[in-house]
């Protein structure tokens, strides 16, 4: 945890304010809150905002460092990576609208999340965003188990919340045929895919409300130095798996 928090202010240039949610059971120092995993990293979230909130005055300028416990362990994270978010954090920080920092995602074509317009998202395993926008934004567990999602053996039912085409991407990563897909899509039984489920549903309403309430997305990897980042990024991960995963 002190490796992150150090990367928190490696980032915003500034010591951060500290904010763990634990559902692992492991005895951290300071700033630890429970977390009900009802949602699984949304709740955990919504659970360190209030925390936070409690705690101090949320202004429009405040940058928010909000990761999940995966971020630098399915992925390669460096300092390259770091380098690319202070850049973007830098530039945009005194931007007068809602913003979402990181790395930005693109759909096939635009769909709808809970009503809401959505062609791409940004990916919650960590991300930057500004006191506007958490201000703003109506809180991060948008859909839960109480929604309708059902899976079965044809997929995932939405219950309504997205067009078809939003269903269609979010069972092809769910249901994969081939190689791409979520990394534990086929060993996990229809209880663990429905909180993925609701997960990602939760994921893309955040960047849809971001951009219902005036906001911007922006891609931390859309400089020439993200650019060459990703491209390392991919070939590390490319070699990992050539590896076997050791």
């Amino acid at each position: 945890m002190s490796q992150f928090f150090k990367q928190v202010k490696f980032i915003t240039g500034s010591n951060p304010v500290e904010c763990i949610v634990n559902n692992s059971g492991i005895d951290y120092p300071k700033n630890t809150i429970p977390g009900d995993n009802r949602a699984w990293e949304f709740s955990g979230f919504q659970k360190g905002i209030d925390y936070l909130g409690k705690k101090m005055e949320f202004v429009e300028g405040d940058i928010f460092v909000i990761a999940n416990d995966t971020y630098s362990s399915h992925r390669n994270f460096s300092m390259l990576d770091l380098l690319c978010y202070k850049m973007a954090v830098n530039r945009i920080r005194l931007e007068p609208t809602p913003f979402i920092i990181g790395e930005k995602c693109l759909l096939d074509k635009s769909s709808k999340v809970s009503g809401l317009d959505i062609d791409s998202w940004v990916s919650t395993y960590f991300f930057v965003a500004n006191g506007r926008f958490i201000k703003n934004m109506g809180g991060f567990v948008k859909f839960g188990d109480s929604d309708g999602i059902e899976v079965s053996d044809r997929g995932v039912e939405f219950g309504g919340a997205v067009d078809d085409d939003l269903c269609r991407h979010i069972n092809r990563w769910l249901f994969p045929e081939g190689e791409k897909g979520w990394y534990r899509a086929k060993n996990s039984d229809s209880a663990l895919l429905k909180k993925k489920a609701i997960s990602i549903l939760n994921e893309k309403y955040l960047s849809a409300k971001c951009i219902a309430v005036g906001g911007q997305l922006y891609d931390v990897y859309s400089s020439w130095l993200g650019k060459v980042t990703k491209k390392i990024n991919k070939r590390l991960v490319q070699k990992h798996a050539n590896l076997g995963g050791k």
